[in-house]
């Protein structure tokens, strides 16, 4: 089905708009994610524009936000 949005890609919008809303509620900036990641803030523009942050990234920025990545069965 064409233009069809599966749970996976809903998975992955919801991951990246609660990254987006922690980094509001808690005023960190692209900048400051770079600096955890060791890598340049446009790097992190276009990884978060493009979802292409690795699992190590999603991790060491939910750590960021004393967060964790958990993986759980959907029932």
């Amino acid at each position: 089905m064409r233009g069809a949005v599966t749970y996976s890609q809903s998975n992955e919008e919801s991951l990246y708009r609660k990254i987006r809303g922690a980094m509001a509620l808690y005023g960190v900036t692209q900048a400051d994610i770079a600096d955890e990641l060791g890598i340049r803030q446009n790097s992190v523009s276009y990884l978060m524009k493009n979802r292409a942050l690795s699992a190590r990234q999603l991790c060491q920025i939910a750590d960021m936000f004393k967060l964790e990545v958990t993986l759980c069965d959907r029932q």
